[in-house]
């Protein structure tokens, strides 16, 4: 299976105006595609907002992660089960 990255023609705004050349593969063929463009767009957005020093620097201070298996293992509680849920499949 074939993921594009992004629309082969985006819409390019200017000003208040936003204009795009029809494209007869304008829209996303399966879900994951979809997800992909929305999150390109997602990921533009927050560049804009906060810069990658910025974020280097907040991930330099942040405290270590906690071991999940070491957790698990020596909570006092068993799970059962760990079950992952998918909302969509691709095809």
């Amino acid at each position: 299976m074939e993921i594009r990255r992004r629309p082969p023609n985006p819409t390019v705004r200017v000003e208040n105006l936003e204009y795009a050349v029809p494209h007869r593969e304008a829209q996303a063929k399966n879900i994951l595609e979809e997800i992909v463009w929305h999150k390109d767009i997602e990921i533009k957005n927050f560049k804009k907002i906060v810069s990658l020093e910025d974020l280097i620097k907040k991930i330099e201070k942040l405290p270590t992660p906690k071991d999940f298996c070491k957790n698990i293992l020596e909570s006092k509680i068993k799970p059962g089960v760990i079950a992952e849920i998918k909302k969509a499949s691709p095809e």
